[in-house]
């Protein structure tokens, strides 16, 4: 594929993972270990944490604006019953 659809599908892999490390941040903190399980665990190498370059800065990065896209919906969603 093209440079750009890939770099599309490293973003998507990428959230994905983070999106599963969220899941496990209660049990195994913020750490790039609980990024590396939720790889493997989605079938990727542990090595495919490395797609989040700042580790766990990107977790949190990724938890922060996943809470502010919710709370943007939820917020227009009451404005706009």
């Amino acid at each position: 594929g093209s440079p750009r659809a890939e770099l599309g599908k490293g973003e998507r892999i990428r959230d994905n993972i983070l999106e599963l490390a969220l899941t496990k941040v209660p049990e195994s903190g913020w750490t790039t270990k609980t990024i590396a399980d939720a790889a493997t665990e989605l079938g990727y190498s542990p090595i495919a944490h490395t797609m989040a370059q700042n580790g766990t800065v990107d977790l949190i990065g990724y938890f922060m604006n996943k809470a502010l896209r919710e709370t943007r919906l939820q917020v227009a969603k009451s404005l706009n019953p």
